[in-house]
């Protein structure tokens, strides 16, 4: 008597979402889970869900993908090289990506002037010297944009009042950090709008499709107004507020975007002449990175409501340099990252003898992992603009 066959084995069930975005969110870096999201439909499936994302997005920071150059009459992107990590996602962003905004007219008019999200905010300055009336918030990965009528000329009425004329004024648009649960709707544009006596903050918000005024600060006699209006070097994000410091300067400005109140907070002396950012470093606190003979000075304090210190400055920690520089200078920060320009000193001796430019190398500090990473080496003619981070596809859903 013949046995049948035996049957074939059951096929495994498949394992349920929940367990899976459990694992993916367990993932250390962006590139693998998007990797492993293109491995299988069902793994594509569960990270391109919305609710996966934030909650994603939430825990980990996007990789830094390169900068955003627009000082010399047209706008580059300078992706990551290897050997760092996110140098196959930022190749692959710079193949899709557009950066010729070729969707305007006249494009070479058009200034970036702030990224945030994967988003870039541009701007087209009026006849008036950096007087802004046309704004457009553009996605390059997806090539989506939306442009954003300009600041009703009733709202700006006080530069007249104050007897300055239109080229008397300072625009300063910006985007809004998004929160943790936004979607593309809760899209908000900032305006600073300066004037010789205040500076007027304005928001514009895609749910009400208006400008409004939400915040304004009476310059005075401040340290930092110079030719008649107040001068800052750099505009700083963290915990959802805004900082504006200068090389020089005491104190810095700030704004908080939940209170919509401006506050001046001191400034630690050793600041003074010396290159600085404003970084994240833990929750209820923000730190001040101070660049000082050849190291980072980490300085921190708790948070207000409205986003200034309650204590005095603490310094935390000091951060060397990993190799030795002629030159190192901060160019700016975003999304946990702080952007740095370095000239080794090998290339300067060499300069001197050659009289061959140097390249100048370009690395990020991670600043809560203290985490130094090559980012690109690079011409020494070449200026960024904006530190450009974003998570790769299918992780970065369309943002407009």
């Amino acid at each position: 008597m013949l046995l049948a066959p035996a049957p074939p084995p059951a096929a495994q069930p498949p394992l349920p979402d929940e367990l899976l975005e459990d694992i993916f969110l367990r993932l250390d870096a962006a590139e693998d889970l998007a990797r492993a999201a293109s491995s299988c439909a069902s793994f594509h499936r569960v990270v391109s869900a919305r609710g996966f994302l934030r909650r994603f997005r939430s825990l980990h920071q996007p990789p830094v993908l390169g900068f955003i150059d627009s000082n010399h009459g047209a706008t580059r992107f300078y992706q990551a090289q290897p050997p760092r990590k996110s140098a196959p996602a930022a190749r692959a962003f710079a193949q899709a990506a557009d950066f010729t905004f070729s969707f305007l007219a006249n494009p070479s008019r058009w200034r970036v002037r702030d990224t945030r999200d994967g988003r870039v905010l541009l701007a087209r300055p009026a006849a008036s010297f950096d007087v802004f009336d046309e704004f457009v918030v553009y996605d390059p990965l997806h090539r989506r944009h939306f442009k954003i009528p300009p600041i009703p000329g009733d709202l700006t009425a006080f530069t007249a009042a104050a007897g300055n004329r239109s080229y008397e004024s300072y625009f300063e648009p910006f985007l809004a950090p998004a929160g943790r649960e936004e979607e593309e709707s809760s899209l908000r544009v900032f305006c600073n709008v300066m004037s010789k006596t205040k500076i007027v903050t304005f928001v514009f918000s895609l749910v009400t499709g208006m400008w409004q005024a939400v915040a304004s600060f009476s310059i005075g006699t401040h340290e930092w107004k110079r030719y008649g209006f107040p001068i800052f070097t750099r505009r700083h994000c963290a915990h959802g507020c805004f900082y504006w410091t200068d090389y020089c300067m005491k104190v810095m400005l700030v704004l908080d975007t939940l209170e919509m109140e401006f506050s001046l907070v001191d400034l630690p002396p050793e600041s003074k002449g010396k290159d600085k950012s404003i970084v994240e470093v833990a929750e209820g606190r923000f730190g001040l990175l101070i660049l000082d003979d050849f190291k980072f000075h980490l300085y921190s304090k708790a948070r207000r409501s409205n986003g200034a210190g309650a204590e005095e400055w603490r310094h935390d920690n000091v951060i060397p340099l990993p190799d030795r520089y002629w030159s190192i200078s901060i160019y700016g920060a975003a999304e946990g990252y702080v952007l740095v320009r370095g000239i080794p000193q090998d290339q300067y001796n060499s300069w001197k003898s050659t009289e061959k430019k140097p390249d100048a190398q370009y690395f990020t500090l991670e600043v809560k992992a203290l985490l130094f990473e090559r980012l690109c080496v690079l011409k020494f003619e070449t200026c960024p603009d904006y530190l450009y981070a974003s998570f790769p596809p299918p992780l970065s859903p369309p943002s407009i």
